[in-house]
């Protein structure tokens, strides 16, 4: 099964969760980052290990990083990462300057028996 989610968050200037990805074993997923806003945003990935959230990797990488903003001559930076995890939980948290626009999308492949649990988004 393949399981895609596509919304828009208002990122504030303080840094908060935009999603958090749950699923029985390890996560995998596609994840396409967007700034539609008028401010720089940054952003970063982090992995539940089971006691603590714990950042997936260091700052300057596509899973700690910055995205630029719109301009009236050219879109915001996007961006699309593969990430996974040997964690069951993973969650996306960033902040602007001032304020930006976050448009994203999660596509993630997962195997379920017949009627069992879907894969969960949060918001």
């Amino acid at each position: 099964m393949i399981s895609t989610v596509t919304d828009t968050n208002i990122v504030g200037e303080l840094d908060a969760t935009i999603f958090t990805a749950t699923q029985a074993g390890p996560t995998g997923m596609l994840v396409v980052l967007e700034n539609s806003g008028l401010n720089t945003l940054n952003y970063f990935f982090q992995e539940f290990d089971g006691v603590n959230w714990v950042d997936l990797d260091t700052l300057g990488t596509d899973l700690n990083n910055t995205l630029t903003a719109a301009t009236i001559y050219a879109p915001g930076e996007t961006k699309n990462i593969k990430l996974t995890s040997t964690y069951a939980q993973v969650r996306l948290r960033a902040y602007g300057a001032g304020g930006a626009e976050l448009r994203f999308s999660v596509t993630r492949p997962s195997t379920r028996a017949p009627g069992g649990q879907l894969p969960l988004l949060s918001f």
